[in-house]
């Protein structure tokens, strides 16, 4: 090995020239409270503090400013038998409108690309500080008031529940569809 390539190998290598990265400014990573537009990027099973099963979902920010493209990481509860945990869970699935069997279930994974509108409120609560062993006041961003994201096209807004459902992404279609509502082209008329 030279001495040229030795050296890289005490560097350290967090691809660092890569273009979309954005420098940190060293403020909490935090969000202000307000209102934003987000799209799942991840969500899978995880456990709670408590040692409880629980969702984790990390969003992006869409809506356009100072915050866009910053993630956030909730956990929401699964619990059957509680029932503030199932609504908490409703009010996301009915904001992001995943598929569903019958029975309401969904795979964690498919919520992955959805997109909600939601409000970001300061949450304030006591932990137990690791270092000292003295309760502090602690302040994380928590996220409430899931709603679908509104279409543009008002005559495409179905209702639920008396809230308004964003239109689902279009599937692709694999032939094009005619006018007259089927699959077939129509034939060129013969004299």
């Amino acid at each position: 090995m030279t001495q040229n390539s030795q050296q890289y190998l005490d560097f350290i290598d967090m691809r660092l020239n890569d273009p979309e990265l954005e420098p940190w400014d060293g403020r909490s990573n935090r969000l202000d409270p307000g209102v934003y537009d987000f799209e799942v990027i991840k969500s899978e099973m995880d456990v709670s503090a408590s040692g409880k099963p629980c969702m984790a979902v990390t969003f992006r920010v869409l809506s356009e400013g100072s915050v866009k493209g910053r993630t956030i990481r909730q956990k929401y509860p699964v619990d059957n038998e509680n029932d503030a945990s199932r609504r908490r869970m409703k009010s996301l699935i009915d904001a992001l409108q995943p598929e569903r069997d019958p029975e309401g279930r969904f795979a964690p994974a498919s919520l992955t690309g959805l997109q909600m509108h939601a409000e970001v409120v300061d949450n304030t609560y006591t932990a137990l500080d690791g270092r000292t062993g003295t309760n502090v006041e602690r302040t994380s961003s928590k996220i409430v008031g899931e709603e679908p994201i509104m279409s543009a096209a008002p005559q495409q807004v179905q209702a639920l529940q008396g809230r308004p459902v964003a239109q689902r992404r279009p599937a692709p279609t694999t032939a094009p569809v005619a006018p007259n509502g089927n699959n077939q082209q129509p034939q060129p008329m013969r004299r």
